[in-house]
């Protein structure tokens, strides 16, 4: 395996919902949680994807060409009281843990990283 560990990231609003895509044993999982906090669980899940070593593989490797290891801890803009939050965390056993969160403010290249995932998964993450 690529030496990912943990790989989980949520996106919503408590007005439109959340999203959490996470990766365990091969499997990409997307829930809809109520809440961003709520633990996963298989209740919520609304897809799960098998993923083969080369996709895992393709996968690290995009996140690495985003450079997601070099964005900032906080994204977060002032000017808007509610809106979008969301959270990124991975864990690899030679790099640090990674954890980054905004709240409407996001990196240069978010978007991308959005395809990413969603290339992965039928239903779009938060549209």
């Amino acid at each position: 395996m690529s030496g990912l560990i943990s790989f989980e990231f949520q996106i919503g609003a408590f007005s439109e919902g959340f999203d959490r895509v996470y990766l365990e044993d091969s499997i990409l999982y997307h829930e809809q949680p109520n809440h961003p906090d709520e633990p996963p669980q298989s209740l919520l899940v609304i897809e799960k994807v098998k993923l083969i070593e080369d996709q895992i593989n393709f996968f690290w490797n995009k996140l690495n060409e985003l450079q997601v290891w070099n964005w900032k801890k906080d994204y977060f803009d002032p000017d808007v009281m509610d809106g979008t939050e969301w959270r990124l965390k991975i864990i690899r056993p030679e790099k640090s843990q990674l954890k980054v969160e905004g709240q409407n403010a996001y990196p240069n290249n978010f978007d991308d990283f959005l395809k990413l995932l969603n290339s992965y998964i039928k239903e779009e993450l938060y549209k």
